[in-house]
């Protein structure tokens, strides 16, 4: 989708909303107002695309009416609920700028971002930044990651729950899509797209199709981005182990047909593959298992699906010699059982 001005507009910002709170989403487009006064002006040279998915307020559609009012170059769509993807896919279709970048409606960027973005623009596929993390105690920290393509493939792959935080010392940031600046005509021509079938993982499914397709890329040293912890985020509300796992399903499979794309294009080896898709079952039983405590799912019930996660293993013959070399693997298997005495322990110790 063009318009007229599409020639003028450089970047495009899309904003998926989902209930957003207000505080947060004001705050972000704020700094929108703020960057382009400290910018010198670039009002012409961008675009906000608000994508509404759905939302049952109304604080998205009236944060657009405030902004449109202090005359920020900003859209709004709304669609019924279809989940972060399609939102994401529908913002795509309707940007007009040359590049596009991804904003949370619950992170925060800095006053500068535009002079920041605009500076590190060049003629690559993708740009990546470094970042900041906020943790719910308000304390931050700057991640500044500069890997090789395979190397990014590795964290991508690797799961960084519960401290399995590394693979051959490369860590797993890169699946976050607001690290990256895209080439818009990159995106279109390699075809890549969000699975708006996966309720989870999907934003690394994504950077993965990204690097499959081999980006000219450059790293920058200077960020932009506040990543905030949010508890109450799509990925992290509370839902039952029979969503949990069915989201799990998909994921795993998904995961392990890019995989096989991976190693066929030689950006991942066959142990790589292996050890990467043992850790993230073992991180997604980790997170399912906390669920069906805290739901006082009965452990006969649990058990069935711990099965479930099992098969994943045994289906794909992910099978590890525990050598020297891949003490992670041993560790791996650890953890499942660990997880399963904790659970018994936990269900006994409560009915006494």
């Amino acid at each position: 989708m063009t318009d007229n001005n599409s020639l003028d507009i450089l970047v495009s910002f899309i904003i998926p909303c989902f209930n957003s709170s207000y505080s947060d989403l004001k705050r972000l487009l704020d700094k929108f107002h703020k960057s382009n006064l400290a910018s010198g002006g670039r009002i012409n040279t961008y675009e906000i695309i608000l994508v509404d998915d759905g939302s049952t307020n109304k604080v998205c559609f009236n944060i657009y009416q405030e902004m449109v009012n202090k005359h920020l170059p900003i859209k709004y769509f709304y669609q019924e609920n279809q989940g972060p993807s399609q939102a994401r896919m529908s913002g795509i279709k309707l940007s007009n700028g040359k590049y596009i970048c991804f904003i949370d409606s619950d992170d925060d960027i800095n006053s500068d971002f535009l002079n920041v973005i605009y500076s590190s623009i060049s003629n690559t596929d993708i740009v990546i930044f470094p970042y900041q993390f906020e943790n719910q105690d308000g304390t931050k920290a700057t991640r500044v990651y500069k890997h090789t393509i395979h190397q990014i493939m590795l964290g991508l792959f690797f799961s960084t729950y519960k401290g399995i935080s590394s693979f051959n010392g490369i860590e797993g940031w890169y699946g976050y899509l607001w690290r990256y600046l895209y080439k818009r005509s990159f995106l279109i021509e390699s075809k890549i797209e969000f699975d708006t079938h996966l309720k989870s993982g999907e934003d690394i499914c994504f950077m993965i199709k990204v690097f499959l397709s081999n980006p000219s890329y450059k790293y920058v040293e200077t960020g932009y981005y506040t990543y905030r912890y949010n508890l109450n985020s799509l990925s992290r509300s509370a839902t039952s182990i029979d969503e949990i796992y069915s989201r799990d399903e998909k994921l795993i499979e998904k995961l392990i047909e890019l995989a096989k794309i991976a190693i066929k294009r030689q950006l991942l080896s066959n142990r790589e593959f292996e050890t990467s898709i043992l850790s993230r079952i073992a991180s997604l039983t980790y997170v399912f298992l906390q669920a069906a405590i805290s739901q006082n799912i009965k452990y006969k019930i649990a058990k069935s699906y711990l099965i479930k996660y099992r098969y994943f293993i045994k289906q794909n013959k992910l099978k590890l010699k525990l050598d020297s070399n891949t003490k992670l693997a041993k560790r791996l298997f650890l953890i499942l059982f660990y997880f399963k005495c904790f659970y018994l322990c936990y269900v006994t110790l409560k009915f006494l």
